[in-house]
């Protein structure tokens, strides 16, 4: 019996010796994650951060060594000649809205002119005074926003049909507008009128905003999105002789991206840019300092948003400056965050096959080896889009400084024919 209760008792000891050692690791390791934790927190969740005032290095890089590039021109015809134009594109459809003529340009993926849709008039199923739009390729069908005669986005479908009308809220001017879903349609609301005169608006401290196609109900994206002090991107006022004031300066700064079905936020007054993706909106970047606490504001200006890449600028937000670079992008050096590495640099980008001793950044009017989303859309995945000039082209064909494909492309154009694009696939 004494032998039987001390072995029970030594089991007792040595169960209570376990469960002691147990309880101290799993607090060790509760207080070593909370502790990593709050490191995460200190910086920024362990996200790449953007130093704005940070002098970055510089690299010059061949856009045909980030991306696979394919050249399309669009045919030109009496019917589909282009003039001012955004873009929707998808792998075997690209829609350009000619903004002057108010009308819509179909084209197969291979440039390829198919038909024109012109709705323009003032009908109850007719656009006027429209400036944005986007499609839903897999609904073959696009919405085009106008302010006029009522703030609406009408719905029509690949044939022109007309299908519905949504109207929006009072106090609403649409940066841009994006096909999220099958459901949704994403917009930023751009409100902000700072005249001072009686027409002023404040800026819309939640300016993220769903429509739902079926019903036209409107709801904010996410609470967590919003922002007490906004930062705008406009520079300067101007009185006009009606005693109205305009808007005299000003950058458009995309504040929503698209990355197949992942779609970068980003707001000026925010340190964070978010992702957000089947609902859910998760942080990816950092920018530091805060813009709000800028004497002058320097501003992150999207430009693309891939799964390896993203390329943006840095936009001071200084009226001297902007009137002695005469307001273009060379105020906004260009930027490259990788995001395999993390690392950030400034970038020289060229195009071999165009020229690879030119530096795209001396002539303005050059649509861009560097891939710009503003109001074009890409509907697949790792995707980018940029345009080059007609004209600019044939030059280099002239000087003998073009070749491979693009030399083959340009020995094919007129001088008035159709920008060619340029389509990336981001590796």
């Amino acid at each position: 019996m004494t032998v039987l209760f001390l072995d029970e008792y030594k089991h007792n000891i040595l169960t209570y010796m376990k469960n002691l050692y147990f309880i101290f690791l799993s607090t060790c390791i509760f207080i070593f994650i909370g502790c990593t934790s709050e490191r995460r927190a200190d910086t920024g969740g362990a996200l790449p951060i953007i130093d704005v005032n940070k002098e970055y290095p510089v690299k010059r890089i061949d856009i045909h060594e980030l991306a696979e590039v394919t050249y399309i021109p669009l045919e030109t015809t009496e019917n589909s000649l282009l003039q001012s134009y955004p873009l929707a594109v998808s792998d075997s459809l690209i829609i350009a809205f000619d903004i002057l003529q108010s009308q819509f340009h179909f084209f197969d993926g291979k440039g390829k002119y198919l038909h024109t849709i012109n709705r323009h008039g003032l009908g109850p199923e007719e656009y006027y005074g429209a400036t944005r739009f986007d499609a839903d390729f897999e609904k073959k069908e696009f919405y085009v926003y106008a302010e006029a005669a009522g703030i609406k986005i009408h719905i029509y479908d690949f044939n022109g049909k007309y299908k519905k009308t949504l109207e929006l809220q009072e106090h609403t001017s649409v940066e841009d507008i994006l096909n999220y879903d099958s459901d949704y349609l994403i917009y930023f609301n751009d409100s902000y009128w700072p005249s001072p005169d009686k027409f002023k608006q404040e800026a819309d401290k939640e300016p993220f905003y769903l429509v739902n196609k079926n019903d036209g109900s409107i709801r904010h994206v996410d609470k967590r999105l919003k922002i007490d002090k906004p930062v705008h991107h406009v520079f300067q006022m101007a009185e006009g002789q009606n005693g109205r004031y305009s808007l005299k300066e000003q950058f458009y700064v995309n504040h929503i991206l698209n990355n197949g079905g992942d779609f970068l936020l980003t707001n000026n007054a925010s340190d964070t840019l978010y992702s957000y993706r089947n609902h859910r909106l998760e942080p990816v970047f950092v920018r530091t300092p805060s813009a709000s606490r800028m004497d002058v504001p320097k501003l992150i200006t999207p430009y693309a948003y891939t799964d390896s890449y993203f390329m943006f600028g840095i936009l001071p937000m200084d009226y001297e400056i902007g009137k002695k670079y005469h307001f273009d992008d060379r105020m906004g050096p260009h930027y490259i965050l990788d995001r395999k590495t993390n690392e950030i640099f400034k970038v020289i980008l060229y195009d071999s096959l165009l020229d690879p001793e030119y530096d795209i950044k001396t002539r303005r009017e050059t649509w861009n080896v560097f891939p710009y989303q503003l109001f074009n859309h890409v509907h697949s995945k790792n995707k980018g889009i940029g345009r080059y000039n007609t004209e600019f082209l044939l030059e280099k064909l002239e000087e003998g400084k073009l070749s491979g494909k693009l030399k083959d492309l340009a020995s094919k154009l007129k001088v008035d024919d159709n920008n060619c694009l340029a389509i990336y696939k981001f590796k």
